[in-house]
């Protein structure tokens, strides 16, 4: 159903408008992407939007050279205990502001 979709010109990393995908894509857009494709859909209030794929997401991590670090933190933090799992997600999460975005993506999202 993903029909509207911007393709770099250097990658495979998408984005697709909400209004092109619905729950079939979810493995594309994620779940939460995918349910306000659905929303749309239905006509429910949901503003007009956009979607970056799992795929740019992904790209985004790799360029930065942070996917595998995250990887393997979220692997060794089944051993961890409630602060452990707290001071983790703090650090992945500065570790995926810190990706930032890849001036392909940015390019296709500013259309």
């Amino acid at each position: 159903m993903v029909d509207t979709i911007a393709r770099h010109k250097s990658d495979s990393a998408v984005i697709a408008a909400l209004a092109s995908v619905g729950a079939a894509d979810a493995p594309v857009v994620g779940g939460k992407g995918a349910n306000l494709g659905v929303l749309t859909a239905g006509c429910l209030p949901v503003p007009t939007g956009f979607v970056v794929t799992a795929a740019a997401y992904l790209d985004a991590l790799d360029r930065a050279g942070s996917r595998e670090e995250l990887r393997a933190g979220t692997a060794e933090s089944r051993d961890f205990s409630d602060e452990q799992i707290s001071e983790f997600a703090a650090r992945a999460r500065k570790r995926v502001r810190e990706a930032g975005v890849p001036d392909g993506l940015a390019d296709s999202i500013r259309g």
